[in-house]
């Protein structure tokens, strides 16, 4: 890990704090994250704790999980598609892949506006610790609908234009291995889980040249007790 961060300069004192956590499923995001929003809360500061994943629960983005199940089963059984349907499912289709990627984005933009611009309204002293942040959206659409090379780094630039940047990302890496032991049920082979960690690194390399934040990588396969008490320090040290 490395283990120093630059304090906040004088004109950023007082000023809402944002930080997230990034990484594969089973890095130990949501462990960390948690534990830093309690231990910061223990220490007299006002905290929130956001796991970015709750904008999927909004209900625009129940509706659109309807429309893509059904676009999905058409894809998957072609049999059961009609000679007089198919041209209609396949534009479907078209339609569904070029405007389903944007009202995402803009979904998760309003709930980025409420989550991470509107709490700096009403507590200027606030941390916001984030669990994920946008940058996990962009990459779950780049990987669904096979954005064209360059998209994805240039989505994430714009959002980090229209979004406030983390004043400090914690990026907690592990090996694939130990992603999939201790995520079996999500995670259904070592394989899937190096392809998950490749997309991921090359997501951090995006990250670290398009977007300005302190960047911190965690290796959180050694003793977890060390790496609490390292995020925790140096978070202390910032703030």
């Amino acid at each position: 890990m490395e283990r120093e961060i630059p304090k906040r300069e004088e004109s950023q004192l007082n000023q809402c704090i944002r930080i997230c956590f990034l990484g594969i499923d089973g890095s130990g995001k949501s462990t960390l994250s948690r534990y830093l929003c309690n231990e910061l809360r223990r220490r007299g500061y006002t905290v929130s704790h956001t796991w970015w994943l709750e904008g999927e629960n909004s209900a625009f983005r129940a509706l659109l999980r309807m429309a893509g199940k059904r676009y999905r089963s058409q894809v998957s059984y072609p049999e059961t598609r009609t000679a007089s349907t198919d041209h209609t499912s396949r534009f479907a289709a078209r339609v569904f892949k070029a405007v389903y990627p944007p009202l995402v984005l803009l979904d998760y933009l309003r709930f980025g506006i409420v989550k991470a611009w509107l709490p700096a309204l009403f507590s200027a002293d606030r941390v916001i610790i984030f669990d994920r942040f946008i940058y996990d959206t962009v990459l779950a659409l780049s990987h669904d609908f096979k954005f064209v090379p360059g998209k994805q780094e240039r989505l994430l630039s714009l959002y980090d234009r229209l979004l406030p940047t983390p004043d400090i990302i914690f990026i907690i890496d592990v090996p694939p291995k130990v992603a999939q032991e201790r995520k079996s049920d999500e995670i259904a082979s070592i394989a899937v889980a190096q392809k998950m960690h490749d997309r991921y690194s090359d997501l951090f390399e995006q990250i670290e040249r398009s977007i300005q934040s302190q960047i911190v990588h965690c290796d959180n396969t050694h003793d977890l007790g060390n790496v609490k008490t390292e995020i925790l320090q140096l978070t202390l040290d910032f703030l």
